[in-house]
């Protein structure tokens, strides 16, 4: 078993010290076939029994094979004075999986499955710590399209306390382990939710929301984003605009300005929501110049902190740019992991299977940034020395040289990449996580088939 698992898995209690074992080797299994199967992943038809038998186990809860994993980010996040938070959320989508019991409406009119909101602890310099908070619902099928009675539900009621909730989660956790200094919990557009600004929360827990509603403010004849962009310019900054299906990457030159607003309870607001003023800090960066056909790139952010300078706005912007993770993160579980193609009969049980997964996604997108923001720490916290003699020699066509240290992260990352089809050219940059998942499962071929070479190599010697 990789060390890595039973270190991760330490505080593991699922009321039995067997179900705790499968549950182990679950994980060991499942991350040295990431984009495979479980039944791919376990070898033998006895082991294909025993994970069908743990995913089926109504004493197996999703929350408590999270929980050690959880257990060990607030470990990880003990050594340093802050930590960021961010959250966002994804579907899991089974609608060609006509026969599994439980499931409920997606967003698409006839997507069916569950949905999963993550809340992922990150370093400022962006490398993952693990997850802190994870939900896990099934919309009602009945209450689709009656917008008129989710009006009168209170907030606790609804999806979008799920900001709020994470909010609960990561302050209990924080005062129980009594670090980080300070937490700040980053959402996107969605989580611009007057309820989660209103809220109380305990002092060194802030919020950083991108805004997506222009409220009312007191003391002021405009709205938030109309007196934001009266606010002198404090300065420019280069963004850089991200590649999606419609838009080319760019460096973007960009305006800055900031300031303190109060905002106005909503007249509108749901039962349940705090209906009191809620002083903010706001930062707009706004593109001068977009290349013609392209809409100017522009952000508003909320942050909870006093934003007094230049120098804190283009902070403020940096942190928020970190949030992007979460989605790299959920792009893992999904498309490395390929959590959505399990055919399992019941939710709960792809529920489970999720909340394994959910430990493997992380430790690959870990493997990935832990090459890029500390390339000269050792490799073996996450390969063992078989696994990386095996790719020197695999790359190098020698044994690796007697009495020398084992080779950095960034060293066996890029030997890893290198077996996903990574070309390892100057101008290419650090291997990505869909290289590494590939290469990872041929890194576990190769180890496999180097173990039976020895088995068969001593068989003969024997005979």
């Amino acid at each position: 078993m990789q060390p890595w698992v039973r270190a991760e898995l330490a505080s593991a209690d699922l009321g039995d010290a067997r179900r705790q074992e499968r549950f182990r080797k679950l994980v060991d299994q499942l991350s040295r076939t990431p984009q495979g199967t479980f039944n791919e992943a376990c070898p033998t038809p006895a082991d294909k029994k025993a994970a069908y038998r743990f995913f089926a186990n109504d004493h197996v809860y999703p929350d408590r094979l999270r929980k050690p994993h959880v257990d060990s980010t607030w470990r990880r996040m003990a050594s340093h004075q802050r930590v960021l938070v961010v959250q966002d959320t994804t579907s899991l989508g089974y609608t060609s999986h006509r026969k599994t019991q439980g499931l409920g409406p997606l967003d698409n009119a006839d997507g069916h499955g569950f949905f999963v909101h993550s809340a992922l602890a990150v370093t400022q310099e962006g490398e993952p710590l693990g997850l802190v908070h994870q939900q896990v619902w099934v919309r009602d099928e009945q209450e689709t399209g009656k917008s008129e009675r989710r009006r009168e539900r209170p907030w606790q009621e609804k999806e979008s306390f799920k900001w709020q909730r994470t909010v609960q989660s990561v302050s209990q956790g924080r005062a129980a382990a009594r670090k980080p200094k300070q937490l700040i919990i980053i959402g996107d557009r969605e989580s611009d939710v007057y309820g989660l600004l209103a809220s109380p929360r305990p002092s060194g827990v802030e919020l950083l929301v991108r805004s997506a509603q222009n409220r009312r403010t007191q003391g002021e004849d405009l709205c938030l984003h109309d007196a934001l962009s009266k606010q002198p310019v404090a300065g420019r900054v280069v963004v850089e605009v991200a590649r999606t299906k419609d838009r080319q990457p760019r460096r973007a030159i960009c305006e800055v300005r900031y300031g303190r607003f109060t905002l106005q309870a909503p007249a509108q607001a749901d039962p349940g929501v705090p209906k009191v003023a809620v002083k903010i800090w706001a930062v707009g960066v706004q593109e001068g110049h977009a290349p013609k056909g392209e809409a100017a790139a522009r952000w508003v952010l909320l942050a909870t902190w006093p934003v007094e300078s230049f120098a804190e706005a283009t902070r403020c912007a940096k942190l928020y740019s970190r949030r992007w993770l979460v989605e790299r993160y959920h792009f893992v579980l999904k498309s490395g992991c390929r959590v959505e193609e399990a055919q399992l009969r019941e939710r709960i049980r792809l529920e489970r299977l999720q909340a394994v997964y959910a430990i493997v996604a992380w430790h690959l997108l870990a493997i990935t940034y832990h090459a890029r923001r500390s390339p000269g720490s050792s490799c073996e916290p996450h390969f063992t020395a078989l696994e990386w003699q095996v790719m020197y020699a695999y790359h190098h066509g020698e044994g690796y040289p007697e009495g020398k240290e084992a080779p950095t992260i960034e060293e066996a990352v890029l030997w890893v990449g290198k077996l996903g089809g990574f070309w390892g050219r100057r101008r290419d940059g650090p291997p990505g996580v869909k290289v590494l998942w590939r290469g990872l499962t041929k890194l576990y071929a190769l180890v496999d088939g180097f173990t039976l070479s020895s088995i068969i190599s001593r068989g003969a010697r024997c005979g």
